[in-house]
């Protein structure tokens, strides 16, 4: 399945099997083929904008996974979540992503709903991670490289409540850590204004449609503005 993102603009246009459509701020799912070879755009109504799937955050410092290797959980918010996912994904020690919503006040938000700006939901990558590969504090420092985290609800393009900048904590030690990386990344001087990261507690992660995950896998030129900085941190 195939997502338009709310955040492309009706001046970008894009093919797909020789199809040419335009996106008006509208988030659309691609679902497939008709029988007659046309291609199936669905609606509220298809199941690419049914319900999320809730889950509880457990992670934290001292997790193990199915082999009882020592893993991580870490839930971070910075944008657009395709960009978010294919960025944690390559990072060392990470063995699973997904993407989801995080921060609301709705259960089982679907996308349609977030995007309306109306749950209190954050577009959240959710990573698993080997600490003994990439700690805590690394994964943060680069987070904070890969996004503008000086923006009030807004990356880019994409504006609203649900694209803001936001590390969803799961201990004390977490939150500790978190305010310490962004007193560096205030105090470097890299960015023009102050950090508006918010510091949250992890509640329910709700994992969003199956046609975000791993979109830029199966999309590689698809929607994302998210880009490495050489920062001084």
């Amino acid at each position: 399945m195939i997502g338009v993102h709310s955040g492309m603009f009706g001046s970008q246009i894009s093919s797909l099997r020789g199809i040419t459509f335009c996106c008006l701020l509208c988030p659309l799912a691609l679902t497939g083929c008709n029988d007659d070879g046309s291609l199936d755009v669905g609606g509220e109504s298809s199941a690419a904008m049914g319900t999320s799937t809730p889950s509880t955050s457990t992670g934290g410092t001292g997790s193990a996974d199915a082999s009882g290797e020592l893993t991580q959980e870490a839930l971070l918010a910075g944008g657009c979540f395709w960009g978010m996912e294919e960025w944690a994904r390559h990072l060392p020690g990470v063995s699973e992503t997904s993407v989801g919503y995080m921060g609301g006040s709705v259960e089982d938000p679907t996308y349609r709903e977030v995007t309306g700006g109306e749950t209190g939901h954050a577009e959240t990558v959710r990573l698993v991670f080997d600490p003994s590969q990439m700690s805590y504090e690394e994964l943060l420092l680069g987070f904070f490289r890969m996004h503008d985290p000086t923006t009030v609800n807004r990356q880019g393009n994409d504006v609203g409540t649900q694209y803001r900048s936001a590390v969803f904590v799961n201990t004390d030690a977490e939150r500790e850590t978190a305010a310490a990386v962004i007193e560096v990344v205030d105090r470097s001087g890299f960015w023009a204004m102050d950090v508006y990261t918010t510091i949250e507690e992890a509640d329910v992660y709700y994992e969003a449609e199956e046609y975000h995950q791993d979109y830029l896998q199966i999309l590689p030129n698809g929607y994302d503005n998210h880009f490495e900085r050489e920062t001084p941190y």
